[in-house]
């Protein structure tokens, strides 16, 4: 049995132009992006990425494990063994 899509595997597929994606994106976001919206209070810490300290929602997991870092209009996923900064 395969495992569910991520909604960033989700995302990626949809801006692909998979029909199926880009239906299942929509429906996630109405009926819970505002769940899942943050206030910006973090900072992007990949030091790859182009938005790099840049104000960011940082995601985790239930057990505080990173998964994704949400510029707001687009978003990736964590880069190696990245961790949060105390």
């Amino acid at each position: 049995m395969a495992s569910r899509p991520s909604i960033a595997e989700l995302k990626e597929l949809a801006d692909a132009g998979d029909a199926r994606a880009i239906r299942r994106v929509d429906d996630w976001e109405r009926n819970f992006a505002d769940v899942y919206s943050g206030d910006f209070s973090e900072v992007c810490l990949d030091e790859n990425c182009v938005a790099y300290g840049e104000p960011v929602n940082v995601c985790c997991d239930e057990n505080g494990n990173l998964l994704e870092i949400d510029h707001g209009t687009w978003s990736h996923p964590v880069a190696g063994r990245m961790s949060l900064a105390s």
